[in-house]
């Protein structure tokens, strides 16, 4: 599991013109929605998770929340906060008992993961510091094919736009939170299982290498838990830094089983 910011009407930043051109300068639109993605060794995919500053944005006027097609939630800064986090986790795990799987949900250990609930099917595995960039999988490159794909829809929505009357930049911002919600289910639906196999191989991680060890899971303290993911992926494992962490209250040592 992982968070990424994405800038719904932002506009490359980068153009090209001829030498009788003139550049038209602008400014890059800073409204963002926050996304969470999962996924597994497997290829399996998750519905994404968008935070939006409000629950219901005009372009949802009749709209059914609970059918939108992703877990939507709001605060007012379009973050991720501990409390959305700890909602959609207790669903998340309500979801797992239904289908009778167990999951280990590998995730940065920040303050908004925090979470106080009883899971039953699934485990928390909070990664090291400094380690995500090559322990997590999304970041290996699901991710970035994800907005490159949205940023395809964006751009041919605004120039099947353009009449001359209104530069690009300014198409963009009439960009609605609707017409982004469309493009990142469209975009994630195109995000293809070996592209996530991939990601979780160039971690060091292979599906049947997880398989192995998740009967090992259920019983290994958090402690062997890291060191067994940071073998995987080549990275040397610390155990005295975790012993401290752990006694520095960060909680670091909330057990685990499956991987998303």
């Amino acid at each position: 599991m992982d968070e990424t910011a994405l800038l719904f009407r932002a506009w490359p930043n980068k153009s090209m013109i001829q030498k009788s051109e003139e550049a038209r300068g602008g400014k890059i639109p800073k409204e963002r929605l926050t996304i969470s993605f999962r996924v597994s060794a497997a290829g399996e995919k998750d519905k994404p998770l968008v935070i939006w500053r409000c629950q219901r944005p005009r372009c949802f006027k009749g709209k059914d929340l609970n059918r939108l097609g992703v877990s939507w939630y709001a605060n007012k800064k379009a973050w991720m906060t501990s409390s959305i986090f700890e909602e959609w986790l207790a669903n998340f795990d309500k979801k797992m008992r239904t289908q009778a799987r167990k999951v280990l949900l590998v995730l940065e250990n920040a303050t908004c993961h925090a979470h106080g609930a009883h899971l039953k099917n699934v485990k928390l595995l909070f990664l090291p510091p400094n380690t995500t960039s090559k322990l997590q999988p999304l970041d290996h490159g699901v991710i970035k094919c994800f907005k490159m794909e949205y940023r395809q829809f964006a751009l041919r929505h605004v120039i099947a736009r353009m009449d001359g009357c209104e530069s690009a930049s300014e198409l963009s911002q009439k960009i609605s939170v609707g017409d982004a919600l469309d493009w990142i289910k469209t975009s994630w639906k195109k995000i293809g299982q070996e592209v996530i196999t991939k990601c979780f191989v160039s971690c060091g991680i292979s599906s049947r290498e997880v398989e192995r060890q998740l009967d090992l899971f259920d019983e290994s303290p958090a402690e062997d838990q890291l060191a067994e993911i940071s073998k995987l992926a080549g990275i040397e494992y610390d155990p005295e830094s975790f012993q401290r962490r752990i006694r520095e209250g960060l909680g670091f040592g909330r057990s685990s089983s499956g991987v998303l």
